[in-house]
């Protein structure tokens, strides 16, 4: 019987997903899993969150310059808590 090995697991930075979803707008999912040693479900799940990253780093970005209304600011944080969350379950 094979042994199973387990797969490293890859975290990336909000940057990277950036990076990624910009990407996958000129070359295919395969390409860029392999570009940067992700694997293609990683980059499937970056595609579909697209609009929640970009959301976050713009929102992220207003806050950085003080520009950002109590509103955004709850916004952003309620985000962060709620995906944590989901990584719980």
């Amino acid at each position: 019987m094979a042994e199973s090995t387990k797969r490293k697991r890859t975290v990336l930075s909000t940057e990277d997903k950036v990076a990624i979803t910009k990407q996958l707008e000129i070359s295919s999912a395969n390409v860029t899993a392999e570009r940067y040693g992700v694997g293609k479900s990683m980059v499937s799940d970056i595609k579909k969150n697209r609009d929640k990253i970009l959301c976050f780093v713009t929102m992220w970005t207003s806050m950085s310059t003080l520009e950002c209304t109590m509103e955004e600011y709850i916004g952003v944080l309620y985000m962060f808590y709620s995906k944590a969350l989901q990584k719980l379950h």
